[in-house]
C-alpha cells in the first residue's frame, strides 16, 4: 500500500482496532512493516483473524461471507435502484429471499460479486455499470437494452440461476431423469413425487388408479380454460412475455430451468411460474380465491391488517368501486327474513382427471396439513367438469366463511359425455368421475357452508343463515350508513 494511503488508514484507528473493523482492512495490500504496525493495534484475540485475511490476500473490493449484513433482498431498494415489477431486480429479490435460508454465505457472496461493485465507503455497494439497462415497453412486452450488451444479460441470468440452486428444489418435467448438471444440487427428493400410471386395458373394468384434482379461479371458462391459462406461466407465450420470463436475462428462458418444476425451500411452497396448485377435494377448493388475495385484480378489497375491512366501515367510494362483488341477500334473523348487503364473489371450480404423469406432494413438502398437490399445469382435455358458483361471505376474515349458491344462468356442467369418459378412463372410472361431479354440484345446490382452514376446510366461525341471493351485482349505490351493511 502506498505510504500516503497507509497513513490515512492508520489515522482511522488511533486506538485498538475493533473486531468489526478487521474485515475492512485491505490486509493483502500491506507490506510486512505496515502489517506489523497495524498488528500492534489488534487485541490478541483478533490477531489470528487478521493473519488469516492477510494469508488469503483479502481484497476490500470483493464480497465475502463476512459481508452477509449486506445480503438481504431489499438491498436493491436501499441502493436506490429504479425498477418495476418483473424487472431483473424484482426477480433478484424473489430468488434471494429463498436463497438466504441456505446460509451459504460464500455462494451468495459469489452472486453479489457478479452483480455489484463493493465500495470502500458511503453506499458500500452499487450495481455494476455494465448491468444497468434501458427499458422500452410495447403493449404487454418489454425490451431491455443493457449497457454491457448481451454479456450483461447473460451475467444477470447466471447470477439468478445460482440463487435458484441455493433456494429452490426442482423436479424434471418428465417425472424422472436427472436435472442439468449445473442444477443437480437442487434435485427434489423422490419421496415428494407421486407417480400416476394407469393401464387403461387393465383398469377398464377393474379398480382405476386415476386422480381427481380441483382448482377454483375467479376467471370463467372463456378466460381461463379456453385460453389455456390452466397451464404454468412459463408454458404460455403471452403470459411468459408479460412476466418477462422469456427475456434472455431471466432464468426461466433457459431450457434447463424451464424444463423443471421448482419449489421454494424457505417458504416451503410452490414456485409462482412453473407450477399450478390443485386441491384434493371440492370443499377445500371452494375457499379460493380468498378475499385477502390482493394479487387478484377482481378483488382488491379495502383491508384492515390481513382481513377485509367490515362493510360498515367502507367509504362511499369503496362501496361504489366494489359494487360488482356486493349483493342483496335474504338472511333469516330472529325467525324472519331480512335483507342484508354482503360481499358476494363468483368463483369457478374446474374438475380435472389425471391418469398419467406425476404430481408433487406439496402437503408433505411443506410439512403442513393443507391437502394440495403441485402439477406443471392442467391440460385442457383433463378438465371434465366446470362448476361456477357464488359465495356469500359471512365476514371479512378467512375463518368467517361463506355460503354457496348456483350462479344464476351459469350452471355447473360436465364437459365430456359419459361415452367419452368410458372410452378415455374406463367404466368404473367414468362412474367415479360422474359421482364426484354430482356430489360437488349437490353441495352447491344445498348451499354448502364452508371456510378456509389450515387443514383444508372447516365450518364458518360466523354463522349466517343466508336463504337466497336477491341481486348481484348491486344496481343502486349504497351509502355507508345503510343499516343493511351491519
Amino acid at each position: 500500500m502506498e505510504p500516503l494511503a497507509f497513513a490515512q488508514l492508520l489515522a482511522q484507528y488511533p486506538g485498538n482496532i475493533g473486531f468489526s473493523a478487521i474485515p475492512k482492512i485491505p490486509w493483502g495490500l500491506l507490506d510486512d512493516r505496515q502489517y506489523q504496525t497495524l498488528e500492534q493495534k489488534i487485541p490478541q484475540a483478533h490477531r489470528q483473524r487478521a493473519l488469516d485475511y492477510r494469508a488469503q490476500g483479502w481484497d476490500p473490493t470483493v464480497f465475502t461471507a463476512e459481508d452477509r449484513a449486506l445480503f438481504y433482498p431489499n438491498i436493491v431498494d436501499v441502493m436506490g435502484q429504479n425498477y418495476a415489477r418483473n424487472d431483473p431486480e424484482y426477480y433478484f429479490k424473489y430468488f434471494l429471499t429463498e436463497a438466504l435460508a441456505s446460509a451459504n454465505w460464500t455462494a451468495i457472496a459469489a452472486v453479489f460479486n457478479l452483480l455489484f461493485d463493493k465500495l470502500p465507503a458511503g453506499a458500500r455497494i452499487q450495481l455494476k455499470p455494465a448491468l444497468r439497462y434501458a427499458k422500452a415497453v410495447t403493449g404487454r412486452s418489454s425490451t431491455y437494452t443493457f449497457t454491457g450488451g448481451g454479456a450483461a444479460a447473460q451475467t444477470w441470468q447466471d447470477a439468478l440461476i445460482n440463487l435458484m440452486v441455493l433456494g429452490f428444489h426442482a423436479q424434471p418435467v418428465g417425472g424422472s431423469g436427472p436435472l442439468h448438471s449445473s442444477l443437480a444440487s437442487a434435485m427434489l427428493e423422490g419421496r415428494f413425487v407421486e407417480a400416476i400410471a394407469v393401464d387403461v386395458q387393465k383398469s377398464y373394468l377393474g379398480n382405476p388408479n386415476l386422480r381427481v384434482f380441483w382448482r377454483c379461479d375467479s376467471r370463467d371458462k372463456a378466460n381461463f380454460l379456453d385460453t389455456h391459462t390452466t397451464e404454468a406461466a412459463v408454458d404460455l407465450d403471452d403470459r411468459a412475455a408479460e412476466l418477462n420470463l422469456s427475456q434472455p436475462w431471466n432464468p426461466f428462458s433457459a431450457q434447463k430451468v424451464k424444463n423443471a418444476l421448482w419449489l421454494r425451500k424457505a417458504s416451503k411452497d410452490n414456485d409462482y411460474y412453473t407450477i399450478v396448485s390443485v386441491g384434493m377435494d371440492f370443499r377445500t377448493c371452494t375457499s379460493f380465491p380468498t378475499l385477502d388475495e390482493q394479487k387478484n385484480p377482481d378483488y382488491q378489497f379495502p383491508m384492515q391488517g390481513e382481513d377485509v375491512k367490515p362493510l360498515r366501515e367502507w367509504t362511499q367510494g369503496e362501496l361504489l368501486a366494489h359494487r360488482k362483488n356486493l349483493a342483496r341477500v335474504s338472511v333469516i334473523e330472529g325467525g324472519r327474513a331480512v335483507e342484508k348487503i354482503r360481499i358476494c364473489t363468483k368463483t369457478h371450480a374446474y374438475m380435472a382427471v389425471v391418469n398419467s404423469g406425476f404430481v408433487i406432494n406439496t402437503q408433505s413438502y411443506g410439512g403442513g396439513a393443507f391437502p394440495e398437490r403441485a402439477v406443471r399445469g392442467l391440460p385442457v382435455d383433463s378438465v371434465v367438469g366446470y362448476l361456477p358458483f357464488l359465495r356469500v361471505h359471512h365476514g371479512g376474515k378467512r375463518a368467517n366463511g361463506f355460503t354457496c349458491f348456483i350462479a344464476g344462468t351459469d350452471p355447473p356442467v360436465l364437459l365430456i359425455s359419459e361415452r367419452e369418459m368410458r372410452n378415455r378412463f374406463g367404466v368404473l372410472a367414468a362412474d367415479i368421475i360422474q359421482r364426484t361431479y354430482f356430489e360437488a354440484r349437490t353441495a352447491i345446490l344445498g348451499h354448502l357452508k364452508s371456510a378456509w382452514a389450515a387443514n383444508g376446510s372447516a365450518d364458518p366461525d360466523v354463522m349466517l343463515n343466508v336463504q337466497r341471493v336477491i341481486e348481484r351485482p348491486l344496481q343502486a349505490a349504497v351509502q355507508p350508513s345503510d343499516p343493511r351493511l351491519t
